[in-house]
């Protein structure tokens, strides 16, 4: 198989944001994917590439990777260009002035795996978010030191709320949306956040996991992250 360094990271990244520790990349008929769940079962991430998106495609089958940052670093280092061959137990990835061998893993050392389907829960609330809305709240999240953002959806404006103490920071949009929601999450909402496109759908409803839903020429992400319920 060939691809571009770029597009085979952007699957990478968002199949991992920064959450994953290891993988199962299933190379199919249409292209290849991942189905994996963070080890607190917080997010969950499903992810998708085409195969349009290689040079050179072939649907090998599935491919264990136990350290996916590492991994992920080693896609990064090579310039453009590069082709992929699984030999015996191994991965290489090359080009014409360099190769790495990566060894492949067993399912049993990859426990981020998710083989489950998940069903949305019903009277989710659908919106269209611009990146550079998020992006102000996770500022404010890193700026306060704060743990926990909470989204606010009333009167077709979508609020994100920052801070329990002193300092607190509102940030908010319009929507044009019906529906009054307030759904918490914890910070690692904010790796999702880091990794998708300028433009995504959120979907919400109150006290239910909030689905990020991105897709870009190539790649396809669904993430679905659990709330965070307040106590009583």
């Amino acid at each position: 198989m060939k691809i571009n360094k770029d597009k085979f990271k952007e699957f990478l990244d968002k199949s991992s944001c920064g959450l994953m520790q290891n993988t199962k990349i299933t190379f199919g008929e249409s292209g290849a994917s991942s189905n994996l769940m963070n080890k607190s079962a917080v997010a969950l991430l499903e992810t998708s590439i085409r195969k349009e998106a290689f040079t050179e495609y072939e649907a090998i089958g599935d491919i264990f990777i136990a350290d996916l940052p590492k991994f992920i670093k080693i896609v990064e280092s090579f310039d453009d260009l590069f082709e992929i061959k699984t030999e015996s137990n191994v991965i290489k990835i090359f080009d014409g002035k360099r190769c790495v061998d990566f060894p492949l893993a067993s399912v049993e050392a990859c426990d981020n795996i998710f083989e489950k389907e998940f069903k949305e829960p019903e009277g989710l609330i659908e919106m269209d978010i611009e990146k550079t809305f998020l992006d102000k709240a996770l500022a404010d999240l890193l700026m306060l030191g704060e743990s926990e953002l909470k989204f606010v959806l009333e009167g077709g404006v979508l609020k994100t709320l920052i801070g329990k103490d002193n300092v607190k920071t509102e940030n908010k949009v319009t929507v044009n949306v019906e529906g009054s929601v307030t759904v918490r999450s914890g910070e690692i909402i904010a790796g999702v956040i880091k990794k998708v496109g300028e433009k995504i759908k959120m979907k919400i409803a109150s006290d239910v996991p909030i689905v990020i839903y991105d897709k870009s020429e190539n790649v396809t992400l669904k993430a679905i992250v659990a709330p965070r319920i307040e106590e009583e």
